[in-house]
């Protein structure tokens, strides 16, 4: 599918995809990036849906034949829990905190700067270590440890990564940089599972291909558009998502 009005291609997409390499965004109109997005975001719901079916199949599968508990029901679980925990808030914090937080640990890397990579370093640590980015208890001595330890890897990361190993990965190894972050995005969402067994540890990435489908479009307008724009599909998702 091609849209000239907005320079939207599936195929652009998939050919960037096979063979992703660095480049700044490009500088189209408002109008423009906005209907990227529009089209970005009706290839990815369709992608989704695809995905969505073999997920199902896969789970009915597991729990007739290997009788453990539905993996989409424990992922489904997780999400209705967010909406309980935020209540009224839920929907500001799953459509614009959320994806403001995770395209600055996942995306925002992918401009190769060191300040960059420290950032999505440390959120991303500070994210396990604390049980989460919006979980604050400011009375535990173990939160603010968990603050020091995220400062401090700031610190090294931004002061110990070369500029040259960088921008090595900019001119001849971007291409693994990118696949990196697209699955990375879609694995740690493997952490919404609630009881993982490691027995059928193989299952668990089939169950985060939305998030992997998500983040393929994703880094593709960031890398086409910005991180603005990656920032705002993101929030579409979400949005539509959430309300649905």
């Amino acid at each position: 599918m091609n849209n000239h009005a907005s320079g939207f291609s599936i195929i652009d997409v998939l050919s960037y995809l096979r063979n992703p390499h660095y480049t700044t965004p490009e500088r189209r109109s408002l109008l423009s990036n906005a209907k990227y997005m529009l089209w970005s975001y009706i290839m990815c719901a369709i992608g989704i849906l695809i995905a969505g079916c073999v997920i199902l199949t896969i789970d009915y599968s597991i729990v007739t034949y290997l009788h453990i508990d539905s993996i989409y029901q424990q992922i489904r679980s997780t999400n209705t829990g967010v909406r309980e925990a935020f209540g009224s808030y839920a929907f500001v914090v799953v459509v614009f905190v959320v994806p403001i937080l995770e395209e600055l640990i996942f995306r925002l890397p992918l401009d190769l700067r060191r300040g960059s990579i420290a950032l999505g370093v440390t959120l991303l640590f500070f994210r396990f270590v604390n049980g989460g980015l919006l979980v604050a208890d400011f009375s535990k001595f173990f939160y603010w440890l968990g603050v020091a330890l995220s400062i401090f890897l700031f610190a090294v990361v931004y002061i110990l990564l070369p500029k040259g190993f960088l921008s090595d990965i900019q001119t001849k190894y971007f291409k693994y940089w990118y696949y990196f972050i697209v699955l990375a995005f879609g694995l740690v969402h493997i952490s919404n599972i609630k009881h993982i067994e490691f027995n059928y540890i193989l299952f668990y990435p089939l169950f985060v291909m939305p998030q992997i489908i998500m983040s393929i479009f994703i880094s593709n307008i960031r890398m086409k558009r910005g991180f603005v724009w990656g920032i705002a599909l993101h929030a579409l998702i979400n949005g539509i998502s959430f309300i649905l």
